[in-house]
């Protein structure tokens, strides 16, 4: 049971005084609180200056558009033009055949039809244009310019403030379990922990005014990879809550799909006990997978998920265990991609009651005050797969 305002001496538990017979307390607490707050640890860091933070990304042009007319003319309009430039050999998928680019402006190529002996077939809006590279004569002019402009991403950061408070008799009182004055300390800082985990994970960015004054809130990692390509999905192989190896497969192979220059491909995912159980069931039902019981790392036993495009490790959180939504889901995120961007990093502030900050309050009090955000570099990277309940076999 929580405990608002001031602890008083009347509020312990029955027994728990050193004057009371008996003495024992028991506190449960779930097992690895806060994994993620954990792995920012071992995370970059990045101070930020201001109360709103902003990142530029870009990404790998593969060189793929839909081609959106063509037929057998010299001229084939695609869906964005900016990567293909005079000297450029593109295919088309669907006929196989080459073609050279000219000239280009907008989204319009001027292009030699039938290169290297191809046929020559209509385009139309149902193809795709791949460029496989470029070839110059020799003594040739000096090719045309590209460059990529990286696409801006703003978040805020958060106040997060936890308090603890002893009245100045409880403080005076021996108990059997140890100092309150320690405890209320610790519990706060445990409620810290878990305020800044449930929002860096959850939470959804705004900026307003309370009580006359600014407020703000930060986008959470969900909320990131939901706006900026990660890959979403909703477990429904043959039906809501369904989930095979098949489908859970192609998750897989579309987190894998692309990684972060200079960092290792490799993903951690959080879930619920839920979304384990089914995941479990899946494999003893297919048998493809090779599922193993790593080390253990802050409390919490890492299952990794052995598979053709990458090693998924899967860390089952508390907090989504918590409720029976979030326990039906998976979180997979790139540990090389994901800053705390930190304006105030956590401080304590304590007064006691010769302090100036409760003159005239019989109690020790405190705070402990952080200010940061949380950014998600690269969401195609990671992906989210909701309500994992029930595993089935892949038709």
């Amino acid at each position: 049971m929580a405990i608002q305002g001031i602890f008083a001496s009347h509020q312990g538990i029955v027994g728990e005084r050193q004057g009371d017979f008996a003495s024992a307390i028991l506190r449960t607490n779930p097992t690895g609180d806060t994994p993620l707050l954990g792995l920012t640890a071992g995370m970059p860091k990045e101070p930020t200056s201001d109360v709103a933070f902003t990142w530029f990304e870009d990404i790998h042009q593969s060189g793929r558009q839909q081609a959106v007319s063509g037929g057998t003319t010299t001229t084939v309009v695609v869906t964005d033009g900016s990567m293909y430039v005079p000297n450029s050999v593109l295919l088309v998928e669907e006929t196989g055949e080459h073609i050279f680019v000219t000239a280009s402006a907008g989204n319009s190529l001027t292009v030699i039809r039938g290169l290297a002996g191809t046929s020559i077939v209509a385009i139309t809006g149902a193809m795709n244009i791949q460029k496989i590279g470029n070839a110059f004569e020799e003594a040739s002019s000096r090719p045309a310019s590209v460059t990529q402009q990286g696409a801006p991403r703003t978040n805020f950061v958060q106040i997060f403030r936890n308090g603890w408070a002893i009245s100045g008799t409880a403080k005076a009182v021996k108990y059997l379990t140890g100092s309150k004055l320690a405890y209320n300390k610790e519990m706060c800082a445990t409620y810290h922990a878990e305020d800044m985990e449930r929002s860096f994970i959850w939470g959804k960015k705004a900026m307003t005014t309370y009580n006359g004054k600014q407020f703000r809130m930060t986008d959470g990692i969900l909320t990131q990879i939901e706006q900026y390509g990660g890959d979403v999905r909703t477990a429904n192989t043959g039906g809501a809550g369904n989930i095979s190896r098949g489908n859970f497969e192609d998750w897989i192979q579309s987190v894998f799909t692309y990684n972060i220059k200079g960092q290792p491909n490799e993903r951690v995912a959080f879930c619920g006990n839920m979304a384990l159980k089914a995941i479990n069931r899946m494999a003893w039902l297919d048998g493809d997978y090779q599922f193993s019981t790593g080390e253990t790392k802050l409390g919490i036993k890492i299952t990794e998920v052995m598979t053709p495009f990458g090693t998924l490790k899967l860390m089952t959180h508390a907090m989504m265990n918590e409720n029976p939504v979030w326990s039906k889901e998976i979180y997979a995120i790139h540990p090389g991609a994901i800053k705390k961007r930190e304006l105030r990093a956590t401080f304590p502030e304590s007064y006691d009651k010769h302090g100036s900050g409760i003159t005239g309050v019989d109690a020790d009090e405190g705070a402990i005050t952080t200010e940061a955000g949380i950014q998600v570099g690269a969401a195609r990277v990671m992906g989210i797969y909701r309500n994992l309940s029930t595993a089935v076999v892949t038709t």
